[in-house]
């Protein structure tokens, strides 16, 4: 894949993303609920250039090259979303935040290099128009989104998991194009959930006891858009 963005720009933007959302964010150096939905959109642009960043960074030092840096990044990603899971302390959850967009960014940057610059600029368009409809979809119509939307969507990814093991297994990646299809509409679904559920929690979150909460959100909808965006490029 061509640069879209100079590796250069990408390490002046990313410390000045950190240091705006550091700023806005947070109050006596909690997170505050004050501009919540502005926040919340900083932490995802962020967390967005960081993955960009953090593939460069990859590059440069040569993870994408090690077949052994590649698994350990799986398997450190399993270990790092339980510690997530389960740690308070804002500031630990934050670098283990970080460390995780760092090792799913090394494990999709050579999927990318798959594909030339036109290609990922026509995936990018689609990708910025699904966006779009579904936060319309999230903001005209709340009613609609039901915690069974949520439900369904669990399920028909499973469903298509399991498809993807018979294709590869049995068809040798005949259906893969239908497949990514079918991934790329359910994490629309989860697009326009979590969209719903942030703006909903954005109006009771000074009710919230433990403080305002951004990072739970963002990784859901980061991880929603990354596998809109590298399921629109199997598609390709």
């Amino acid at each position: 894949m061509d640069q879209l963005i100079s590796p250069k720009y990408l390490k002046i933007l990313a410390p000045l993303l950190v240091g705006t959302t550091y700023m806005s964010a947070f109050k006596n150096h909690k997170p505050t609920c004050d501009r919540y939905m502005l926040n919340y959109f900083l932490y995802l642009i962020t967390t967005i250039v960081l993955y960009l960043t953090f593939g460069e960074l990859s590059d440069e030092y040569g993870f994408n090259d090690n077949k052994m840096a590649l698994i350990l990044s799986f398997i450190g990603s399993i270990g790092i979303i339980f510690a997530f899971t389960v740690t308070k302390n804002v500031w630990v959850r934050h670098l283990l935040f970080i460390a995780l967009i760092f090792l799913i960014s090394i494990g999709s940057k050579k999927l990318y290099e798959m594909y030339d610059k036109e290609e990922i600029i026509s995936v990018i368009k689609k990708l910025l128009l699904i966006l779009v409809v579904c936060g319309a979809i999230a903001v005209k119509f709340p009613d609609l989104i039901k915690p069974g939307f949520i439900n369904a969507g669990v399920i028909s990814l499973i469903i298509v998991l399991i498809l993807t093991l018979i294709d590869q297994f049995v068809f040798k990646g005949k259906y893969n194009k239908i497949i990514s299809t079918m991934i790329v509409f359910i994490f629309t679904m989860f697009i326009i959930y979590d969209t719903s559920r942030v703006i909903s929690y954005s109006k009771k979150c000074k009710s919230d006891k433990n403080g305002a909460e951004y990072l739970n959100h963002v990784l859901d909808m980061f991880l929603n858009i990354i596998n809109v965006f590298n399921n629109l490029l199997n598609t390709e």
